[in-house]
């Protein structure tokens, strides 16, 4: 009954909003028009970002700086903190007081303030946290000032998470652009381009955020005609012609209109004067009705919150971008593959060095190991880009933002030995030193794993020999530790260039360093090897089966529980004549080849590992390998894919699942990450293929309701994913471009690079899937990886000391700001309602588990997500909205209790010092 009554007010309610609030603006009422000056400054695209800020983002601040100086009227938005901060840190102190004098008189704001405007397809949350709590910091510790709004205006397409986690850093305003064009001309008609985005079904009305939608594009009405010598009234009634037509997109007499676009106001004293001339000529006509100023974001905002309006609520992202019928955004969600998992495994490098640097003692050399981590923070965040991510830069520009991450990988390792050395003592032997370093919260047991020439190794932690297949037990801090070694060779198909793989089996406490020294041989291989097509492969929960004629995977069975009928082929689509390139995925047909009709399978057994080695042709490969454990991945199978270049231009290279299960043309991809969106078959999309494909970040799943089943994949990097037929998954693995597809970047995406991904597969019930998905997730994403050392140490274990936390709840965040500054996140990795176990809050006592780490632990304060503005100074805005409040709020942290509910990310600021 109250479920009925609700959805009847729901109604009555809409329908009073339909009626009474979506006025027609009379043909002539006055109009106050809101000129936001704006230059939009991709860090790399067609050029590097070093070469753009030479030529081009230096000359802006400069003449910026005068130009407003020149009138006090005058005003101007920035946005990327990558060129602001290099700026600042070259001009001189009378120069910054003179910019820092107009942030003060509110004729410069700064809006989003990330170091870059990030992509929201296939970024993780994780970078897009890390990006703007990197410039958020900067802002607050060089010039004392938040960003105000958030100006996101160039991301292919628009993420629910992105809008979420936006809200979450407290942001009252959000403005978009790229949206489907068919829903922005609707919603042109319809006067709802600005809504109520309520981006998370689990944190409902709290974080909800007021956006608006760009009517057009970016850049400058073009009746702002400024060439030469312009006749002023002319252009003046021109543009008060194409604003008036443009005010009937919104339901008030306020209008925002962008005057810039990409590199815009280098001349900003002549772009200006310009502009002085129009909005003299039409304020001082009072019979044109129209009033324009300039404006900052928020001046546009907080004159439309004064109407106090009631507004529309959206749900949802805004995926897949199209700007046409045949032109759908989908290709770059995999893109240049190879510098996405990059960027995956330098986020990892970049989350231990932060542990490490947090639980390092301020006697250590701070300011040198944060400024060598530094140049890593900085290049992943760039890297977040929306032309870099997504790989739809120039080759040039990609190559930049590889060798920039190398460099800050370089220092960042450099910064880890010393913490190291700090930790261990050094050794003698001629034993090769690795660390294993576990980042997260949780305990953790999961095969390491490291190419190497060598067919035999011996691997020694904490003063024991583990002879291969032979386990070891130790005892410490009340932990045990096991550690198995073996060594495959490496696939005939295989890039890497080494010819064995080495597996060992580590289990590490929370945010702990595992020393292990390995002595490599060439000792015979302790493995049997056979190559055969009639063959399966087994883990500790289910076996797959492969056919004896065509050698492909045939069968999934769970033990106890129905087979299932399933197959997992490469196939490649090929590209439409000029229909595809780094930004557009465009098929010249719907139906893919199979990359070959049989394989050859290599069996490859031993006691941990078992590696079914999968050759299609020259240069495309897969292995699938099981793992003999009980620990995290035990019920996965991993799928690793090692193939490319491809064969040829104009192809794209997929992985398809067809199985036996329904899923009533329904499949799930996360939402950066975070939440899990719903995609459902549109039998009605122009482009039956392109136009199904979705971004998948770190999983997605299909399951079979009356089976009660989920088949999950998890990515290491990001993906297109689409179920374009019943039982069907498919992810996007690699792309070789025949054309350009005339969006900007001018270069066709002739990607040679060959890459090694993997997907790793299980099937299970929907309640154990759905955690499956959930923790294992986290574990992929920061992998148990074995860094080499360039001297020798004593295997032992260092550990921070922290407590364990509970399973989930993931400490995303444990920062060093300063020498005696923390940042310290929790999130809940669950979704309300999603799970009857974990789908609840969780309490932590703050005060005892920040206490295990350091000491003299104070001024512990509950931060915005960004961690540069106290819960207790947010004012959050209120918005009648078209549909009653959810009843979720956060409960308050109180006495040094932390409650966490599903989906929330609590962020905290203390002081202390570190105990080792």
């Amino acid at each position: 009954m109250r479920l009925r009554f609700f959805l009847l007010f729901t109604v009555l309610f809409s329908l009073y909003f339909s009626l009474s609030e979506s006025k027609i603006l009379p043909e002539n009422e006055q109009l106050e028009i809101f000129i936001v000056a704006h230059s939009h400054d991709d860090v790399g695209w067609k050029s590097t970002w070093e070469e753009y800020y030479s030529d081009n983002v230096k000359k802006i601040f400069e003449s910026v700086l005068v130009a407003l100086e020149a009138k006090k009227d005058r005003k101007f938005m920035q946005v990327e903190i990558a060129y602001f901060s290099r700026w600042w840190n070259e001009i001189d102190e009378s120069k910054r007081k003179r910019w820092k004098k107009l942030v003060d008189s509110k004729q410069i704001e700064y809006n989003l303030g990330g170091i870059c405007m990030n992509d929201e397809a296939v970024t993780t949350y994780y970078e897009e946290v890390n990006q703007l709590t990197n410039g958020a910091l900067w802002l607050q510790q060089n010039l004392g000032v938040k960003p105000t709004s958030v100006w996101q205006i160039d991301a292919f397409g628009h993420s629910s998470a992105t809008a979420s986690l936006i809200s979450q850093m407290e942001y009252p305003y959000y403005v978009i652009n790229r949206i489907p064009f068919h829903l922005k001309d609707q919603m042109k008609k319809e006067k709802s381009l600005e809504f109520i985005w309520r981006s998370s079904t689990s944190l409902g009305s709290y974080r909800e955020i007021f956006t608006h939608v760009l009517s057009d594009h970016y850049h400058t009405p073009s009746s702002f005609n400024f060439v030469d010598n312009f006749d002023v009234a002319k252009v003046s009634l021109d543009v008060v012609k194409e604003l008036r037509q443009r005010q009937n997109y919104y339901r008030h007499n306020k209008q925002l209109v962008t005057w810039g676009y990409d590199f815009a106001h280098q001349e900003a004293g002549i772009d200006y004067q310009n502009m002085d001339k129009v909005i003299q000529y039409i304020n001082s006509n009072k019979s044109l009705n129209m009033t324009l100023r300039y404006a900052v974001l928020s001046d546009y905002l907080e004159a439309v919150r004064s109407l106090n309006l009631v507004w529309q609520v959206r749900e949802g992202d805004f995926f897949p971008h199209n700007d046409g019928d045949h032109s759908f955004w989908t290709g770059y969600y995999t893109s240049r593959p190879w510098t996405k998992i990059f960027l995956r495994q330098n986020d990892a490098l970049l989350q231990i060095a932060e542990t490490l640097l947090s639980g390092t003692s301020t006697s250590s050399n701070f300011t040198y190991l944060n400024e060598k981590i530094e140049t890593l923070r900085l290049h992943t965040s760039v890297a977040t880009h929306h032309d870099a991510i997504t790989g739809t830069e120039k080759s040039k520009v990609n190559d930049d933002y590889v060798k920039n991450i190398q460099f800050g990988a370089q220092n960042t390792n450099t910064a880890i030995e010393e913490m190291i050395s700090k930790r261990f003592k050094a050794s003698t032997s001629s034993k090769k030193s690795y660390t294993v370093h576990n980042s997260l919260g949780w305990s953790r047991r999961e095969f390491v794993n490291l190419a190497t020439d060598f067919s035999s190794a011996q691997v020694e932690c904490n003063g024991v020999i583990v002879p291969s297949q032979v386990s070891f037990l130790f005892i410490f801090s009340f932990f045990f530790y096991k550690s198995f070694q073996k060594v495959n060779p490496v696939p005939s198909f295989s890039k890497v260039k080494a010819k064995y793989r080495l597996y060992f089996l580590a289990s590490i406490p929370p945010l702990s360093t595992l020393m292990c020294n390995i002595q490599f041989g060439n000792g015979p291989l302790q493995v049997t090897i056979k190559e055969s097509n009639g063959i399966s492969l087994s883990n500790k929960d289910s076996t797959l089966k492969f056919d004896g004629n065509t050698g492909k995977l045939i069968q999934y069975q769970r033990s106890g529980a129905e087979s299932i009928s399933l197959s997992m082929d490469l196939f490649e689509y090929s590209s439409a004549s000029k229909g595809d390139g780094a930004y557009l995925f465009r098929p010249s047909s719907n139906t893919p080849k199979a990359v070959s009709q049989s394989v050859k399978n290599v069996l490859i057994e031993g006691k941990l590992v078992k590696e079914i080695q999968q050759f299609f042709k020259k240069d495309y490969g897969q292995s699938f390998i099981s793992y003999n454990d009980s620990g995290a991945f035990g019920k996965f199978f991993e799928i690793v894919y090692e193939v490319g270049p491809l064969s040829d231009k104009g192809r794209q290279l997929i992985t398809r699942i067809n199985s036996n299960l329904d899923n009533q043309m329904k499949y799930y991809t996360d939402d950066n990450g975070m939440e899990i969106m719903p995609r459902t078959f549109n039998r009605n999309a122009t482009e039956l293929v392109s136009g199904n494909y979705y971004p998948m970040v770190q999983r997605v799943f299909m399951r079979d309701e009356k089976r009660k089943v989920q088949l999950n994949l998890l990515g290491d990097s990001s993906h297109g994913s689409a179920s374009l037929a019943k039982g069907q998954l498919e992810v996007m693995l690699h792309r070789r471009c025949a054309y350009d597809d005339s969006k900007g970047v001018e270069e066709v995406l002739d990607d040679k690079n060959p890459i090694r991904t993997s997907l790793r597969m299980n099937l299970a019930d929907v309640s154990s899937g759905t955690a499956d998905q959930r923790f294992k997730s986290i574990l992929q994403q920061f992998p148990l990886v074995a860094i080499p050392m360039t001297q020798s140490f004593e295997s032992s274990l260092s550990s921070f000391g922290l407590k364990e936390l509970p399973l989930p709840i993931h400490l995303m965040t444990l920062r060093r700001v300063d020498s005696t500054s923390f940042l310290v996140r929790f999130q809940h990795i669950f979704a309300a309602s999603e799970h009857p176990n974990y789908s609840i809050p969780f309490k932590i006592d703050l005060n005892a588990f920040l206490a295990d780490g350091f000491k003299s632990v104070q001024s512990i304060q509950e931060m915005n997500l960004s961690g540069n503005i106290p819960l207790s100074q947010v004012q959050k805005l209120k918005w009648k909205a078209s549909i009653p409040p959810t009843p979720y709020k956060p409960i308050p942290f109180s006495n040094g209790i932390l409650t966490i509910q599903p989906m929330e990310i609590r962020t905290f600021r203390f002081n202390a010092q570190s105990k080792a």
